[in-house]
Formats: structure tokens, C-alpha cells, sequence
């Protein structure tokens, strides 16, 4: 297959394409307007990846937060000015990490526990995953667009990360990650 080039066979012209603008097809078709909350929710099967690595381990949140720590400072290191991964996903866009330990820090610290736990995992998702996420749309702003992924971990666990997009400016932020199975 031609990636969306038009191919000569015999007398007729045949419009090819690839794989990539094949999913955004099905996912124009798959979204359907919700009356109720007035955004666009995703309907269909959700693929969940699954993760080469285990939750990070540790009973206290610092102990948990020293590994994650630990996790995001590998990442920071390989840039040299805002951190931020590369996602399979987005064409190997930038994905920024920032936002997410500014929303992390207005949790409960148990529930930051809770989510840090799942940090190695989902910065390998963000890396990785070709599976198409749940999309939504901000009801107030049509310019943000909200990504859910779906994810397990080596030893079982389930869960979702959010990236934000900002429509206009083109930028990705790593907001949040939990427990969560795909509905």
C-alpha cells in the first residue's frame, strides 16, 4: 500500500491508504455527541497495553516518591530544557511531564501513593503504545482535547493516563495517572 497516493491499475485510478488515516476514520466514526454532558465521547472496544514493567514498589509515599523521583530524573537528564517523552502514538511528538507533578501535588498523599506507583508504567505507554485512546472534548474549551490510554502493568494492575492536547499551540501534557479499568 501507497500512503495515501492515488496508483494507476489498468485503467481506473484507486485511492490507497495508510494505515494511520484508516484509524482517524474509524475514530470520526466512532465518536458520538453526548446530549447529557455536551462533549464527545469515544464508543468501541478499548485495547490496553500492556507494560513491560511491574508498579513501583513501596509501602510509604516517600519511598514510592524517591523512585519515581528517580524514573522522571532519567528522563529530565535527556533534555535540556523542559522534560518530555516521545510518543509512538503522536508521530514521535513531544509529550511534556511537568503538568502532571503540579497535579499530583494537589492529591492526598495517600493518593499520590496511589498513583505514583503506576509512574514507570506510564511513561513507558506514553513511549510506546500504538493503541488508539479515548478522546474527548472540553465542553467549555473545544481547543483542549483530553486522551485517555489504557494500560496494565507486568504484575496485573490496571490503568489510565491522560495526556492533555492544547489544539492550538500543539502542545502535549502528561496530566495524570491511575487505577482504572477500560469500560
Amino acid at each position: 500500500m501507497t500512503s495515501g497516493r492515488l496508483r494507476r491499475s489498468g485503467h481506473r485510478k484507486i485511492r490507497t491508504h495508510n494505515h494511520r488515516s484508516c484509524l482517524l476514520w474509524k475514530m470520526v466514526l466512532l465518536a458520538a455527541f453526548s446530549s447529557a454532558c455536551n462533549h464527545c465521547i469515544l464508543i468501541g472496544v478499548m485495547q490496553v497495553y500492556t507494560s513491560k514493567y511491574p508498579r513501583l514498589s513501596g509501602s510509604s509515599y516517600d519511598e514510592v516518591l524517591k523512585r519515581a523521583r528517580a524514573e522522571y530524573h532519567v528522563v529530565a537528564q535527556s533534555s535540556k530544557r523542559q522534560p518530555y517523552v516521545r510518543s509512538k502514538y503522536f508521530n514521535s511528538s513531544k509529550i511534556f511531564l511537568d503538568v502532571f507533578w503540579t497535579h499530583l501535588m494537589q492529591k492526598h498523599p495517600k493518593e499520590r501513593r496511589k498513583r505514583l506507583r503506576f509512574y514507570k508504567a506510564a511513561i513507558e505507554l506514553l513511549r510506546s503504545s500504538r493503541e488508539v485512546p479515548e478522546v474527548s472534548f472540553s465542553a467549555d474549551d473545544r481547543t483542549i482535547v483530553l486522551y485517555r490510554f489504557y494500560g496494565m502493568t507486568k504484575d496485573g494492575e490496571h490503568f489510565c493516563v491522560q495526556v492533555k492536547e492544547d489544539k492550538r499551540s500543539s502542545r502535549r501534557d502528561f496530566m495524570s495517572v491511575f487505577a482504572r479499568k477500560p469500560q
